[in-house]
């Protein structure tokens, strides 16, 4: 993937290790219903990560996660939606999806907003099918939450009316989680090459034996 490896080596793209992914595993509970479902995807291999900054920011800066006062001077808010967007295009039916982390499927705030948006129990997530980040950011706005954010791009593609669709499912083909990092000044981007197996797969159920999640496959 040449053309993404120039993205990523450009001087605001910082690489994190596993000290990145160990933080985002501590704020999973941001998914709400997807909780224990991002957990074991944020399990598997395969997932790299980094952040946007400054190109003169130190790495001993950068692994300080959740601490404020990050320089860097463009509009991070909009970077990330530009990543959302290159995630989304290396896919044929993608989906962005971002829970809030707070909201109720009958608060009015969810009722009028002016973006898709599935309910799982008592959680909502907002949806964004076409990769324009105008609208990528309209879904993002909609969760704001001072308690933080996260949103994914699954390779699961959802239909414009499908109230049914399998949120479990787009979890599992996650190519990208972007977190807020930095007291909200950045974003952590965890990204892997491909979706993860689909259910009924013989891929899940390896997957499913690997995390514990089931007997093992005959």
């Amino acid at each position: 993937m040449p053309e993404r490896q120039a993205m990523i080596d450009r001087p605001d793209r910082h690489i994190l290790g596993d000290e990145a992914l160990a933080y985002a595993r501590k704020r999973v509970w941001l998914a709400r219903e997807l909780e224990s479902g991002l957990t074991d995807v944020l399990a598997a291999e395969g997932w790299r990560a980094y952040t946007l900054a400054d190109p003169d920011v130190s790495n001993d800066r950068l692994v300080r996660l959740a601490e404020g006062g990050l320089a860097y001077a463009q509009d991070a808010q909009r970077e990330m939606a530009r990543e959302v967007t290159e995630a989304m295009r290396r896919h044929p039916s993608p989906v962005w999806i971002v829970p809030d982390s707070l909201g109720r499927p009958t608060d009015r705030v969810v009722l009028n907003a002016g973006v898709d948006f599935l309910v799982r129990g008592e959680s909502v997530y907002y949806v964004a099918r076409s990769d324009d980040p105008d609208g990528l950011l309209a879904v993002w706005w909609q969760a704001a939450s001072a308690a933080g954010q996260l949103g994914f791009v699954s390779a699961a593609g959802a239909a414009a009316d499908d109230v049914d669709y399998d949120l479990d499912a787009a979890l599992l083909q996650a190519v990208l989680v972007v977190f807020t990092v930095f007291d909200g000044e950045s974003f952590l981007f965890l990204e892997r090459d491909g979706p993860g197996p689909t259910p009924g797969d013989e891929a899940a159920g390896t997957s499913r034996q690997l995390l514990g999640d089931g007997p093992p496959m005959p």
